[in-house]
């Protein structure tokens, strides 16, 4: 039996997604607004899951994922303390589904989003989607 704190609620209104990018672009989801700053310590309970499906690659090129937050909804910017999570080509396959699940620290500011870039002749791998969807 599964304990209730194990952060498996997910609120699918706050679900959002985007088509991986082609080499050498960028793609993001819609943001989405927490209401105000992530005070702490809400942060216990509050996560980010990024969640991506296999996609077609090329030229065993990365697509580099990041969880971005902004104070105005228009000049966002890299969570350091999250990192990121790099989606690899092995050429053969292409990119293989990858699931990461990562606590929003409490300096995280009012809108979230995920940022997914591919590296240079990468070729598309729109075929696949980056989602992100907050966990309680």
């Amino acid at each position: 039996m599964s304990a209730i704190n194990e952060r498996r609620l997910q609120d699918d209104s706050l679900n959002k997604s985007v088509a991986l990018p082609s080499g050498a672009t960028t793609a993001n989801t819609n943001s989405v607004d927490l209401g105000q700053a992530t005070p702490f310590p809400i942060t216990e309970f509050f996560h980010v899951k990024l969640a991506t499906t296999a996609a077609t690659g090329a030229n065993n090129k990365n697509i580099t994922i990041k969880v971005q937050d902004s104070a105005d909804n228009s000049t966002f910017a890299n969570i350091a303390e999250i990192g990121s999570l790099v989606l690899t080509d092995n050429n053969a396959a292409g990119y293989s589904a990858d699931d990461i699940t990562v606590q929003l620290p409490p300096s995280t500011r009012r809108y979230v989003r995920a940022q997914a870039t591919g590296e240079a002749n990468g070729g598309n791998a729109a075929d696949g989607t980056l989602s992100v969807s907050f966990l309680f």
